[in-house]
């Protein structure tokens, strides 16, 4: 009769890593401190690039609101409380749902963050703003930000998914 309690090395490799990786609640805390990071990463961007092109650090930001109709049709430049707070609401939620989209394609697909990842979380960036939202949300964010600018704010989309999260 055996009686060890040290499991066999043969039949646990691999099996007990891709289990933790399933955990549901360990996924979803995954997709929440990585859609901060990327909200943080976005927001800054969007922010350093709202200041150098329109004078205001907030014209980028609430370019986002004034596209889902939240505010004036045109982005105020400055703070301006229920656009502003609505914008970066907008923005938070945003990429926290699509850090859970990309970390539930992490564990699906068994692949660890990478630029590459990083980089096809940037086009779906992209694309989702061109082509699913408001048909003036990259307008206004050119608009506000510039050509450069808009393009700072997907690269840093794209390097904040790349980016290691902590333990991992």
């Amino acid at each position: 009769m055996e009686t060890s309690y040290v499991p066999k090395i043969k039949e646990s490799i691999g099996v007990q890593s891709w289990k933790t990786e399933r955990n549901v609640a360990s996924v979803a805390l995954r997709s929440i401190v990585t859609g901060v990071a990327m909200s943080a990463a976005c927001g800054a961007a969007m922010l350093v690039s709202g200041a150098a092109r329109s004078g205001s650090p907030w014209a980028g930001i609430n370019s986002m609101a004034t596209a889902f109709g939240i505010g004036p049709k045109r982005a105020p430049k400055r703070f301006a409380g229920a656009t502003s707070v609505a914008a970066a609401a907008i923005l938070v939620g945003g990429l926290i749902g699509m850090a859970a989209v990309y970390e539930g394609a992490l564990v699906a697909t068994r692949k660890r963050r990478t630029l590459g990842t990083g980089l096809l979380v940037a086009l779906g960036g992209v694309a989702l703003d061109r082509f699913v939202l408001s048909d003036n949300l990259v307008p206004n964010f050119v608009r506000t930000m510039g050509k450069a600018g808009t393009s700072a704010k997907y690269a840093a989309l794209g390097l904040a998914a790349a980016a290691p999260l902590a333990g991992r």
